[in-house]
């Protein structure tokens, strides 16, 4: 069997692959292409817990709030053998050729290097091959979504975007080749793809899932898959973002013990999403933000990264 690891990054496409491939499951499986459904686009975030525990406890205890702290601990200890036992069953029926797992919170929360072998000790020894998958935007784009989900999301972010700015330059999330080059020693520079998601590259809408199947060798089937190009996880404005930002500093000075999940949060946070204001975010950091960064792009660029000659599985595995 072939293992695809889609890993992100974040706000780069993975709502509209991960809602194809749930839309899509049956008529894959036909073509031996399995999508685990424990692993769908709700509860891809299973296995980056699973195996960043308990480095990311607190991002799922405190940040999310979808967890307590023993309901967490279960987890990290059943998790896998949840997926081991899935795999075993689907190698041992002989029907299935390739599988696929997407989640971008693979590249978030699985950052260190003990949870990336931890994924590997798992999965290697199913697969003959396994490819990982990475598609990223420019950190220009990244830092304002990425914002507008602190703002928005269970982390009710109250710093303005001057302040949030400032500090995203130590944050390994925006380093794409430090994180990438993290997985590539454990899984080898060979075994990745990656691609930009961009106007420029035409990799988006329906051309982002075309280039998703060719990438997992599933290309112009005679069978018709349903492109998502409609699918769609866009942030409030900028105007609005900063509404939000207004009701989440008021929450935090709140003497109620009030989180992301309290109704009274949901409720202003929806009616201020439906107020008419419009305004975009400032341009004024791009330079600095793409100065930084450019020389870690241009190390993404270099290290070549392709799974256009597979190395040996085995042989990786044994080198970490």
């Amino acid at each position: 069997m072939e293992l695809f690891l889609h890993i992100g990054s974040h706000k780069a496409g993975s709502t509209s692959i991960q809602s194809f491939l749930e839309k899509n499951s049956k008529t894959l499986e036909e073509s031996a292409c399995a999508v685990p459904d424990f692993l769908n686009y709700k509860n891809n975030w299973q296995l980056a817990a699973w195996a960043g525990y308990p480095k990311n406890a607190h991002y799922y205890t405190d940040i999310l709030c979808s967890h307590s702290k023993e309901d967490l601990k279960i987890h990290a200890e059943q998790f896998g053998k949840v997926v081991k036992t899935y795999l075993e069953e689907k190698k041992r029926s002989g029907n299935i050729n390739k599988l696929i797992i997407s989640s971008e919170a693979l590249y978030s929360q699985c950052s260190s290097p003990a949870a990336i072998q931890k994924i590997a000790e798992l999965t290697m020894p199913f697969f003959e091959k396994i490819t990982l998958i990475f598609y990223y935007r420019k950190q220009t784009k990244l830092v304002k979504s990425v914002y507008a989900q602190l703002v928005k999301g269970p982390s009710l972010t109250t710093s303005s975007y001057n302040e949030f700015i400032s500090t995203i330059y130590d944050d390994k999330i925006y380093n794409y080749f430090a994180t990438v080059d993290q997985w590539a020693q454990v899984f080898g520079n060979r075994n990745i793809e990656i691609s930009e998601i961009s106007r420029e590259t035409n990799l988006t809408g329906k051309r982002l899932i075309e280039d998703f199947l060719e990438k997992i060798k599933e290309p112009n089937k005679s069978y018709t898959l349903t492109i998502a190009s409609n699918t769609k996880n866009q942030s409030p404005n900028f105007r609005t973002l900063n509404i939000l930002r207004y009701i989440n500093m008021l929450v935090s000075r709140s003497p109620l013990a009030l989180n992301y999940n309290s109704k009274i949060i949901r409720i202003s946070h929806y009616l201020a999403k439906k107020l008419p204001f419009k305004g975009d975010f400032t341009t004024s950091f791009d330079a600095e933000i793409e100065k930084h960064f450019a020389e870690s792009n241009k190390n993404l660029i270099e290290q070549n990264f392709t799974n256009s000659t597979i190395v040996s599985i085995e042989n990786n595995l044994e080198k970490t």
